[in-house]
């Protein structure tokens, strides 16, 4: 039998729609609130504010994007621009550029809310974190797994850490676990495009093509939209587009 294969401008248009749903979505989901994993995340890598910087406009980032760019990366009217400047709006709705001279502040209040209070123990966890990420750049599986399920054992609801299990369980040929990892990271933090990624890849390796690339597809909106809020496409983008490719490939025919 012929299977039928989406072209790529078609499965654009799939994304926009998702995109559509999602958006939809959200603002059902909003009534009710956001995750606190989503209101206390980085604006760039969707990382806990553990070490919160907070810019004027109102925006965190980590310490980490901080030091790498130093700019609120979203295009809000009150954000600053890659020239330094933010802008404003006068009464009348005129855009003026105001130079921007101020460093981020750190936000200690809500760096020790994450830290001590709502995600007690991240500290530690993500100083055991950096081990983990050392042993999987050494193709240390074990050592790693060991070490993210120590950091998840600290900080059980950093999202993050359950993407990182996610990913070195399947380099250990164990994706039903790395499935049910993934499944808690975006649970958690449902905004976040590269936790339905790893959910995909996971699905992808128990053989279930349909999931993998509807899943591919959520997380190539989430991913979009993340880059045009904070201004280009990551690795992990490109990386979901052609995962997408491959499942389309093995995905069973569409119902006539």
């Amino acid at each position: 039998s012929t299977r039928q294969v989406l072209s790529t401008s078609t499965m654009n248009q799939v994304e926009d729609l998702l995109a559509a749903s999602i958006s939809n979505a959200e603002k059902e989901d909003q009534k009710d609130g956001s995750t606190l994993n989503q209101i206390l995340s980085c604006v760039c890598c969707c990382g806990l504010l553990s070490k919160c910087f907070t810019f004027e406009c109102g925006h965190s980032l980590c310490a980490n994007c901080n030091e790498k760019i130093g700019r609120c990366p979203l295009p809000g009217p009150m954000c600053r621009d890659l020239s330094g400047t933010f802008f404003v709006l006068s009464e009348r709705g005129v855009r003026s550029r105001i130079p921007r001279l101020q460093p981020p502040a750190q936000n200690v209040l809500t760096s020790k809310l994450v830290a001590e209070y709502i995600f007690k123990g991240d500290n530690d966890a993500s100083a055991i974190r950096v081990q983990a990420n050392e042993s999987l750049a050494a193709a240390d599986h074990a050592t790693a797994l060991a070490k993210y399920d120590e950091a998840a054992a600290l900080s059980p609801l950093n999202h993050v850490i359950h993407s990182n299990r996610c990913h070195v369980l399947l380099q250990l040929g164990l994706p039903l676990d790395a499935l049910h990892a993934a499944a808690t990271c975006t649970a958690l933090h449902p905004g976040w495009g590269k936790g339905f990624f790893r959910l995909g890849l996971a699905c992808e390796a128990l053989g279930d093509h349909g999931a993998a690339l509807a899943t591919f597809a959520r997380a190539a909106v989430l991913l979009r939209r993340q880059a045009d809020d904070t201004g280009g496409y990551g690795a992990t983008h490109a990386d979901c587009a052609a995962a997408m490719d491959k499942a389309r490939e093995h995905a069973p025919p569409a119902p006539s």
